[in-house]
């Protein structure tokens, strides 16, 4: 089973990945990067060209993709937990490491990212209240919720390679 990861935006997802898989010497796919990719755009711009719930739908497409492969890393975007659909795909196929990082370290990390619509496109405390309503979601869908704010990406490996393989 894979090791997918999920957590707000700027929890660390995508470095945690690759760090993985960098440790281990195995591959990782970034749902965010591999929806860019099929669409040749940024995930940003998709988000705004298509709204978000297209989006939603766009990225349980290429999750359900991803998950149907053997890759062993999967880093998902941080609304991967939005739609019900991909609650229910997490569930079901994975170990689902839940990255819990604070608001004010994601938002330190994010605040001045203009690819994010939803950073560029939200007040500060916006922000907060869709932080706020997703932690309880995350909790749910989450095999193992892991404490990150002040653990380095080699830590956080090491603490879910563990977790992975006991």
């Amino acid at each position: 089973m894979a090791i997918i990861l999920i957590g707000f935006m700027g929890a660390g997802k995508t470095t945690l990945a690759r760090t993985l898989a960098q440790q281990h010497r195995l591959t990782f796919i970034d749902t965010d990067e591999l929806l860019g990719r099929q669409f040749q755009t940024t995930t940003g711009n998709l988000f705004n060209q298509v709204g978000e719930e297209k989006f939603r739908r766009l990225e349980f497409e290429t999750l359900r993709q991803t998950l149907s492969t053997d890759v062993p890393i999967v880093a998902t975007g941080g609304g991967i937990i939005e739609s019900s659909e991909s609650r229910r795909l997490l569930q079901q196929a994975a170990t689902v490491f839940w990255l819990n990082v604070d608001y004010s370290t994601c938002y330190r990390r994010i605040a001045a990212d203009t690819t994010r619509p939803l950073v560029t496109q939200s007040t500060s405390d916006a922000l907060y209240q869709r932080f706020c309503q997703r932690e309880s979601i995350y909790r749910q869908v989450a095999t193992h919720e892991i404490t990150a704010t002040k653990k380095s990406p080699r830590q956080l490996a090491e603490e879910i390679w563990q977790l992975k393989t006991s």
